[in-house]
């Protein structure tokens, strides 16, 4: 888990790289900005024909039996080319000892008075109460206890503290109570603290009837606790540690949820290093983690936290890539040419035929393979000494309906608004590119398909020295630690 004196030192060599992100965002913002000027942003005092307060008086008329308990607004997407407004609203009622809660929700721009309102309705999980906790939830003001739900940001269902003790006492064993609880559409999510002052993770699943799964995670000495902000229904953040529901039942982390540069994110073969951008190959991390991951066995401490320690906890035995540009990719051993790949093309080794290894480009449906020489490959743990030879492109051409017009062979399924992965991976002998899209599929695309083509950017030497220098940093905080300690 992350201690007082790593966050300390995550300040200290983070300020200048926060900074940097900072006033990208801003320069996207003013992108952004319509021709009207900063008064499109005034959202809260932008006119609609429905009010909030209409559409909040409209919600305890339709729903006479329940009370709300906040109403809130946000702007996503686009509607007839404005933004489009969204107002949420959080209604609750008491009923045989259980607190119900639903969520009303209702895209604002068309409302036209008079008229019904469209409402969508969601029914979130139960939360059996004792009668004294129902007695104290009723006598209480939610607002004061953050028992909110904003849309704008992440939803809250934290309960709050004074009806911890009599909430869903079927899912307590004795000697065992809420450290913390949050109520969600589909999951009941708390700590539990025991008689031993140890803490877990419980889940329980709710299937629109009925409680059909509850699971545990191990009892840890040190406390754990639930970020809110980073959590909502199938997504749990528990110490920094962000764990997503799967369709199997089981819950798996799947990357670390706050702090820089301790940001990665684990992929199907890939870690993900939040640190560069989408544009190189060094952004990933090649092979599968050896250590836990499933919630239930997981211990919190064995969790890497940096992605230094991730990496080097990777088994990338399975991967190869290429060594340098321009390395000659054949349709078989000692065959004809098919593409002259760059550096750091990385792919699953399939077979091995005399000094010959072809690899697997993508994924099995939409990549594809190609023998290299062995001699210029780099394998497993080697991958990472090797830098990303990918021409960089406009960002404009990761545009899906530009992309749309000049790649050969994709599927229209292959394209979405904007492309997090572009990469220009080889030269086919007539000089046309290849090109592999979010990871998966390799295509094609004319010679001039590019608008503005310059040479790979190394982004690792920077990243390196970040890291370097943040290392340094921890182990001094650490030895500070210790001499504290003693």
């Amino acid at each position: 888990m992350l201690t007082s004196s790593t966050q300390k030192a995550e300040i200290h060599t983070n300020g200048e790289m926060h900074m940097k992100r900072l006033m990208l965002v801003c320069v996207m913002i003013l992108c952004l900005v319509p021709m009207g000027g900063w008064a499109e942003f005034d959202y809260e005092t932008r006119d609609y024909e429905v009010s909030r307060e209409e559409i909040t008086a409209a919600a305890e008329a339709d729903f006479p039996d329940w009370f709300v308990v906040d109403d809130s607004r946000y702007w996503t997407g686009s509607w007839h080319n404005q933004f489009a407004c969204y107002q949420e609203i959080h209604l609750y009622r008491v009923e045989a000892n259980t607190l119900l809660q639903r969520r009303l929700s209702v895209l604002v721009n068309p409302l036209k008075k008079g008229e019904d309102i469209p409402w969508k309705v969601e029914d979130w999980a139960p939360l059996p109460l004792s009668a004294e906790a129902m007695n104290t939830f009723l006598s209480l003001d939610l607002h004061e206890y953050g028992y909110n739900y904003n849309p704008g940001s992440v939803g809250s269902g934290k309960v709050p503290e004074p009806i911890l003790p009599g909430c869903a006492p079927f899912l307590l064993e004795e000697g065992e109570a809420w450290e913390q609880l949050m109520t969600y559409p589909d999951f009941l999510s708390g700590i539990v603290r025991n008689a031993d002052d140890q803490y877990c993770v419980r889940i329980a699943h709710w299937d629109g009837e009925n409680f059909d799964s509850v699971i545990s995670s191990r009892f840890h000495r040190e406390r754990l606790s639930i970020d809110e902000s980073y959590s909502w229904n199938d997504k749990l953040s528990v110490n920094c540690f962000l764990f997503v529901s799967q369709e199997d039942g089981r819950w798996i982390f799947v990357h670390v949820s706050d702090g820089d540069p301790t940001l990665y994110t684990i992929n199907d073969g890939y870690i993900d290093d939040a640190l560069f951008p989408y544009d190189s190959n060094d952004a990933l991390h090649y092979g599968i983690p050896m250590f836990e991951r499933d919630l239930t066995l997981v211990d919190f401490n064995a969790i890497p936290e940096y992605i230094m320690d991730a990496v080097a906890m990777m088994d990338s035995s399975a991967y190869a890539c290429v060594r340098t540009d321009n390395t000659p990719m054949l349709d078989a051993p000692n065959g004809e040419t098919a593409a002259f790949c760059y550096a750091r093309l990385t792919g699953t080794v399939l077979q091995r035929d005399d000094g010959w290894i072809q690899l697997q480009i993508g994924n099995a449906e939409k990549g594809m393979t190609g023998w290299f020489s062995e001699d210029d490959l780099a394998f497993g743990t080697e991958i990472e000494d090797v830098r990303c030879g990918f021409p960089s492109h406009s960002e404009d051409d990761c545009d899906g309906d530009y992309l749309m017009t000049v790649l050969h062979d994709a599927d229209p399924a292959d394209y979405i608004e904007y492309m997090n992965y572009v990469w220009l991976i080889g030269r086919l002998p007539d000089g046309s590119w290849l090109v592999q899209l979010n990871l998966d599929t390799v295509c094609t695309a004319a010679e001039n398909a590019f608008r503005s083509i310059g040479p790979a950017t190394d982004y690792r030497t920077e990243a390196q020295e970040i890291y370097e220098e943040y290392e340094q940093e921890r182990l001094e905080w650490a030895g500070k630690d210790e001499k504290e300690d003693e």
